[in-house]
């Protein structure tokens, strides 16, 4: 927690500058100088009030250097903590970024979608109003015909406005939208969304498509939301942008509400990858979802099919076009002088009822008077709309002010406007008045959605500002101009912006300054748009990266994470390999045993991403040894050596690993990485035997992520549950659960979430006595081929064995054997374990028990070193069956008694129910020689289970030990069981006492039992009375 302090740096919004307060003192700094680097070196703390929020800064000391600062805020009675750097990294602008990330919980790193309805409505780095419908111009009029048609079309799939830039597009669904909340009196959802260039990204295009239908229902999209930003965190399998589709149209089809969603400006967009997506919507439309696109050219849809299905509603240029009598209506409406009939049927002719057209002559007649002026006017109008345009520019601009004139060039780069970034932009103080002025008068600017007053250009009068301001400004104020905007989003705490203004302006030391200040106070694992920040690194000069290590790092580290778990190539490979190789020539002799942590810590991880177990922990020992525990990639270099440490079976070492990383959890909201621990400590436990703690766990996390939506973490989970209960023997459940896990897989598009579902339904059929089983192994395996996923596929080959082995089918068993040296894949070491003991249960079958015990004592040792239960369960029930082929009685219930020990905590039965008859007569041998209860209780039940297994009832009904009861004895064995004495049970079947005695001695025999108790417990567990 941090000291109350007695510094204070605080930001005056009078003066424009920052105020230092100290008792008997009173500083002032406008910038970052010599002073104030030089106070930071000898001051412990402070507290700052900057414009973004408050936070209080301590130094902590280090056994090496000054040390370093850390912010700290409470809220509600929580503090949190934040690493702010060392002085001479801590500027004004990384104190507000600090205050802004503390005070909001919003990163400043580009976000796919906000993380809550709040974060996305708040805006946080997004654009807000990209996903707000634009106002209604004041300048409209009427057009009933044309708000018929795009009414009729809710009838069908899709609504495509399809024409020329000024059409009108715009302004018809922005009436529309009006007209139907005046209609119906209620507002129906309707998601915005106005596309530019830079949403070819297919991520940065799902992240703001289901941002904007939050802002219309504010929980809408959770799941969907929580799969897309699951996507930058590295995993064995990618989520697939159709899951991430397919949740999304789930959430709408369960509406009982009619949802719009409009794709603004959507020819902007030419990726592939994109246009497939979207197309997969609309192959899976719910009758919920009206989808409305509007585009200058016909977008790359499957729209032949859809007019096929009378699905699409098409609007076109021609549709559009002005009437005659909608232009004298126009011209009327916009002030225009009125012109003659001749006049206006001239002006009809030329402009052939273009929108944009019409506009800006309506803004040029103004100036005119006379009939002969119009008419000089119009007679000048001559070609296609480019040459109307340019003419109709000059005239309108040319007539403005020359301040007004220089206002709009230096404003014209905007995408958005509001006044103070215009302020800021122009140097003037006046933007509110001119930029309602220009509303008014509407000249160019058109309204934003919203409360707050914001504008955009006209996109055709957009491209002719900039196309004058090329040509009016110099280069270097057009890059004046640029660096102003980057600095009023960088204040605003709009980073993305800041940081594309600055690349603009080709500013690449600020823009170097300004990715590195995101990337230092962003998330690790990095959990926002890494294409966006990709894109940034790339637009730098390779001259940039050589004198900052840091930058070079975090390069890096995009490159990796934005793979998504997938295999990198080797091109990337080597491009992450140079940005490592110059991080540690920049770092070398700095002493910044911070950042040097950090580079081992990448390094690490890249080597267990390329499996190289060796350097992946070699180099995430050395992370640790630099990094305080509080950086968040003292975590990630942990997490590494806890998995490397779980795949080699050292069990109590990884989960003390992944213990101390969900601890640090518990101090930062990373619920997904949290969940991710909770499965591996669950994991943990399954292998200590200790079933009903992961049972535990496994139902906390799924509870969890339900709550959150997370289907992959709800499906993990869900297989989790179905295998405990498959070792449980509850096959209905764990069929009930392997099908929700199936269901949710399916969603998610994830291969090895379905696979994996489908193989535990199939185990579970083959235990219920399904004889096809076996069969659909098979075609599981059928699915793929090898090398797309080859550890899938080797586990998925080893359980058709074991399934060929059970069905009695010993030379498919053969024939896996002899292919397994040619996987592609190398098993884990709990896979490779099932293989020898698929392998040594083979053996027993042609009697080479010997070879079979030398198969498996090794890896009992290991098992037992490490103490993994779970292993040693299965390793010695399997040599108990070698024992009692091989006649060795004793050592065989040695070793059973050890599995039934370490067994009966987590009551495992499936283990000992798919060895067969030889085990069954091992637990019959054991249950009679037990005097302990509870064990006695647990081989009743693995008895009981025996019984109720379809392939084993009659056989453990009828010849537990190889010889059958007779009939007689059978009566003889009920009437001793109902207490019967020998006398009287000679008397009810009418024999002697002798023919009795020698009846019950035969019992004995076969029941391997030395009394009345005894034989009486066996024939009720096996059903014999």
């Amino acid at each position: 927690m941090p000291k109350e302090t007695v510094y204070s740096i605080v930001w005056s919004a009078k003066e424009d500058l920052y105020e230092l307060h100290i008792p008997g003192d009173h500083q002032v700094w406008t910038r970052e100088d010599e002073r104030w680097f030089s106070w930071l070196k000898q001051c412990p703390s402070f507290a700052f009030q900057g414009r973004s929020g408050h936070i209080t800064l301590l130094k902590e000391r280090r056994r090496y250097g000054e040390g370093y600062w850390y912010a700290y805020r409470t809220s509600h009675r929580r503090t949190t903590k934040k690493y702010a750097g060392r002085s001479e990294h801590l500027t004004f602008a990384r104190l507000e970024m600090l205050a802004s990330a503390l005070g909001t919980g919003v990163s400043p790193f580009p976000q796919a979608v906000g993380q809550t309805a709040e974060s996305t409505q708040s805006g946080s780095s997004m654009l807000i109003p990209k996903i707000q419908a634009p106002r209604l111009q004041s300048t409209h009029i009427s057009r009933e015909h044309l708000l018929a048609r795009v009414d009729e079309g809710l009838t069908r799939q899709l609504t495509l406005l399809c024409a020329p830039a000024g059409s009108g597009k715009t302004t018809l669904l922005s009436q529309w939208l009006a007209s139907r909340a005046s209609s119906t009196g209620t507002s129906e959802p309707v998601a915005w969304l106005t596309l530019d260039a830079s949403d070819n990204d297919p991520m940065r295009f799902w992240s703001y498509l289901i941002a904007a239908c939050r802002i219309a229902k504010a929980d809408f999209g959770q799941a969907a939301l929580t799969q897309l930003q699951k996507r930058w965190q590295p995993s064995v399998e990618p989520a697939s942008l159709e899951g991430v589709v397919t949740t999304f149209l789930n959430e709408l089809a369960s509406s009982s509400k009619q949802h719009i969603l409009i794709l603004e400006d959507y020819h902007l967009i030419t990726e592939a990858r994109v246009h497939e997506t979207l197309s997969f919507l609309l192959a899976h439309q719910p009758t919920t979802l009206h989808l409305v696109i509007s585009a200058r050219s016909e977008p790359a849809l499957p729209l032949p099919r859809l007019r096929a299905r009378n699905e699409l509603s098409e609007i076109r240029a021609n549709d559009l076009r002005f009437s005659l009598q909608e232009t004298r209506e126009f011209l009327r409406v916009a002030r225009a002088p009125h012109l003659s009939a001749e006049h206006l049927l001239y002006l009809d002719t030329r402009l052939q009822g273009w929108a944009a057209g019409l506009r800006l002559a309506a803004l040029t007649l103004q100036k005119y008077t006379s009939g002969q002026e119009v008419g000089q006017l119009l007679a000048a109008l001559t070609g296609s709309h480019r040459p109307v345009l340019d003419y109709f520019m000059v005239e309108v601009f040319e007539a403005q002010p020359p301040a007004l004139q220089h206002f709009l060039l230096l404003t014209s780069g905007l995408k958005q406007l509001t006044a103070s970034l215009c302020n800021a932009v122009t140097d003037r103080s006046d933007s509110e008045r001119v930029l309602h002025a220009l509303e008014l008068a509407n000249l160019f600017l058109e309204p934003s959605g919203g409360s707050e007053r914001w504008y955009r250009y006209h996109p055709l009068f957009a491209e002719a500002l900039q196309y004058e301001a090329r040509q009016r400004l110099g280069e270097e104020e057009a890059r004046s101009v640029l660096c102003r905007a980057s600095l009023w989003y960088e204040q605003q705490g709009q980073w993305p912006e800041a940081v594309e203004k600055a690349l603009q302006a080709q500013d690449n030391t600020r823009a170097a300054q300004l990715l590195e200040l995101i990337c230092e106070l962003s998330s690790v694992p990095p959990t926002g748009d890494l294409s966006i920040l990709t894109h940034w690194f790339e637009q730098l000069p390779a001259a940039t990266f050589q004198q900052r290590p840091h930058l070079c790092l975090y390069y890096a580290t995009a490159l990796l994470y934005s793979q998504n778990g997938a295999p990198l190539s080797p091109s990337l490979l080597v491009q992450i390999e140079h940005l490592l190789l110059l991080a540690k020539e920049g770092l070398s002799g700095t002493g910044e045993r911070r950042e040097q942590g950090r580079l081992f810590a990448m390094r690490g991880l890249l080597a267990w991403r390329q499996q190289d177990i060796r350097e992946a922990q070699t180099f995430s020992e050395r992370a640790l040894s630099c990094l305080e525990e509080d950086d968040s990639w003292y975590s990630i270099s942990l997490n590494v050596i806890g998995q490397i440490a779980f795949l080699a079976g050292h069990l109590d070492p990884a989960r003390q690993c992944f213990l101390a990383v969900l601890a640090r959890c518990a101090s930062s909201s990373n619920q997904t990485l949290k969940r991710a621990m909770i499965g591996r400590l669950s994991m943990i436990s399954v292998e200590q035997g200790d079933l009903y703690q992961a049972a535990s766990s496994m139902h906390k996390m799924l509870a969890e992520a339900s709550q959150q939506k997370d289907l992959d973490d709800m499906c993990l989970t869900h297989l989790g549950l179905a295998w405990l209960s498959y070792l449980w023997n509850k096959l209905p459940e764990a069929e009930q659960q392997a099908r929700e896990a199936l269901r949710i897989g399916e969603l998610l598009f994830l291969l090895s979430r379905r696979i994996n579902a489908q193989l535990l339904l199939v185990l579970i059929q083959h235990a219920q006595g399904q004889h096809n089983a076996t069969q659909q192994c098979a075609d599981l395996i059928q699915q793929f081929q090898e090398y797309e996923a080859p550890q899938l596929y080797r586990e998925l080959a080893f359980w058709q064995a074991s399934l060929c082995f059970l069905d009695g089918d010993l030379s498919a068993v053969q024939r896996w054997n002899d292919l397994r040296s040619q996987r592609l894949a190398r098993p884990s070491l709990a896979l490779y374990e099932r293989e020898e003991l698929l392998l040594a249960r083979f053996l027993l079958t042609s009697d080479r028990q010997t070879e079979a015990l030398e198969l498996l004592e090794p890896l009992l040792r290991d098992a037992r070193a490490a103490k993994r239960a779970q292993s040693i369960i299965e390793l010695q029930i399997v040599m108990a069956c070698a024992h009692a082929r091989a006649e060795q009685m004793h050592e065989a219930q040695v070793a059973l008694h050890e599995a039934l020990e370490l067994a009966r905590a987590g009551k495992y039965i499936r283990p000992f129910l798919d060895k067969g008859e030889v085990m069954a007569h091992l637990l019959r041998v054991a249950f009679t020689q037990v005097r302990e209860k509870s064990l006695q209780a647990y081989l009743q039940t693995l008895l009981s289970a025996y019984v109720r297994k379809p392939s084993t009832s009659h056989f453990l009904a009828t010849s537990l030990s190889g010889n059958s009861l007779t009939s007689k004895e059978l009566q003889v064995l009920r009437l001793l069981s109902a207490g019967y004495s020998n006398p009287a049970i000679a008397h009810e079947l009418v024999v002697s006492v002798h023919t009795v005695r020698t009846q019950v001695r035969s019992i004995y025999s076969k029941l391997n039992v030395h009394n009345r108790l005894q034989a009486s417990e066996l024939a009720r567990l096996l059903h014999l009375l």
